[in-house]
């Protein structure tokens, strides 16, 4: 299912970058998405924007390695989940 990468990607028309980065839960659900280019921490003013998108990611990250894993019923294989999720953990910037 190529659904999320269409609305990150592909239906956003023109596009300054050609990377996405997407942040996806141990049920296959997408839970952060980053459009691009580029986010690294950084104390540059200059570089405020990239610096806080490094930081929603790496607490999104935290948020997902925190989380406790979801008791499996015997039988019950792992993965699954479906990609009707929004596509950043909740607080994060509407722009990613």
């Amino acid at each position: 299912d190529w659904s999320q990468l269409r609305r990150a990607w592909l239906d956003w028309g023109d596009r300054r970058a050609t990377s996405v980065t997407f942040l996806v839960d141990r049920a296959g659900i997408t839970r952060f998405l980053h459009p691009g280019p580029v986010f690294f921490p950084s104390d540059d003013p200059d570089d405020a924007r990239e610096d806080a998108d490094y930081r929603l990611l790496r607490a999104a990250i935290e948020t997902l390695l925190n989380e406790r894993a979801p008791e499996r019923e015997a039988g019950t294989p792992r993965g699954g989940g479906g990609n009707d999720a929004p596509n950043a953990v909740e607080g994060s910037s509407p722009g990613l």
